[in-house]
């Protein structure tokens, strides 16, 4: 669930990308995203298909709770102007959950799961989908796929192209499911540690499967 906030004055003071793996709202996160001309996503959510459920309850009790208990929320929330109303959706991610082909269809962006878990980055994935089932459509088109063909082919390329990469992301959504382990990433371990694992793994910046892993930690830990 999130909406948006328009507050020029701490638009001034804020410029980085805030995120608060507070022990109520576990397993899941609330954010502050900071946009253009004062604007700010904020919002919160919770991985539903983790082992818990957090305590708060549903998603607009996650949400409630994140301001509450985030001075950074709670001041924004407090002086800056809303725009519309929260609203908030259920994201299927992992490419799972939906058949990816049948005979005469191939399914593509968020109805195939093309959203990361954890981080909930979907729009980048979604498009690769949609090019590769357009590249498929084109070589059945073109003689080089037969119906037959056509699924399994599509099927294959996405778990060679992408699923790596959405196995990843689970990985760290289970490291990121207990508050201990939050604990320990966010708060016992080096500030650059914290931006590779947690941060990094929203940004980008690096692939969580080796930063959420025994290795990975312990060689951040040594450093």
């Amino acid at each position: 669930m999130r909406g948006y906030f328009r507050s020029e004055t701490l638009a001034r003071e804020l410029d980085a990308l805030c995120i608060s793996f507070d022990r109520s709202i576990c397993p899941g996160y609330g954010w502050i995203f900071p946009g253009p001309n004062g604007v700010f996503n904020v919002g919160a959510g919770y991985f539903f298909d983790a082992p818990r459920r957090p305590a708060v309850g549903n998603v607009r009790q996650v949400f409630a709770s994140f301001v509450e208990r985030f001075p950074l929320a709670r001041q924004l929330l407090a002086e800056a102007e809303p725009l519309g109303e929260l609203k908030g959706a259920p994201l299927r991610t992992a490419l799972k959950g939906a058949r990816l082909a049948r005979p005469g269809l191939l399914v593509a962006g968020e109805a195939a799961g093309s959203t990361y878990s954890f981080s909930g980055e979907g729009i980048g994935k979604a498009l690769e989908t949609g090019i590769l089932a357009a590249e498929h459509a084109f070589d059945f088109f073109s003689g080089k796929l037969t119906a037959t063909t056509l699924g399994p082919a599509y099927q294959q390329s996405l778990a060679e192209a992408l699923a790596p990469r959405f196995a990843a992301y689970e990985t760290a959504q289970q490291w990121l499911s207990y508050p201990v382990a939050c604990d320990f990433i966010t708060a016992r371990a080096p500030r650059t540690i914290r931006q590779g694992a947690a941060g990094g793994a929203v940004g980008r910046v690096r692939r969580p499967r080796r930063a959420f892993s025994w290795s990975g930690l312990l060689k951040a830990l040594a450093a």
